[in-house]
């Protein structure tokens, strides 16, 4: 058993190293607006085939930042990256997956706004 946790647990770490390419040290991330970031997150969900959970992505991201920060720098990192997620809702770039289950409120898919957006890659164009 503990040889299948460990191959899981490799597959995990390799995964999450894979997904936050292209992102920000975990340090360094409080220099970001949450736009900023939320845009990383958006390209990411939309390499993902334009689905995501918030709750998936956070914990896939504290693993990412678990060999590379302090404790408190990963809170920090994590709370930081929350925040852009949330910036994706409150701007309809993502909405609750009506495919999930209603309970489980976490599955979100891109928007037709969201898609655009990460087309054009201009935060500038959401105004109006």
């Amino acid at each position: 058993m503990r040889g299948k946790y460990r191959e899981f647990m490799t597959q995990v770490e390799t995964q999450a190293e894979a997904d936050f390419t292209g992102f920000p040290p975990p340090a360094d991330l409080e220099k970001y607006e949450p736009e900023q970031l939320g845009m990383l997150i958006l390209r990411h969900l939309c390499a993902q085939g334009f689905r995501g959970n918030r709750g998936n992505f956070i914990i896939l991201f504290k693993q990412f930042c678990s060999d590379k920060v302090d404790g408190d720098t990963q809170t920090m990192a994590a709370q930081v990256m929350s925040e852009s997620w949330m910036w994706l809702e409150r701007e309809g770039l993502v909405a609750p997956d009506p495919d999930s289950d209603h309970r489980d409120r976490d599955w979100v898919f891109v928007t037709r706004r969201g898609r655009k957006l990460n087309e054009s890659g201009d935060p500038g164009s959401l105004s109006g």
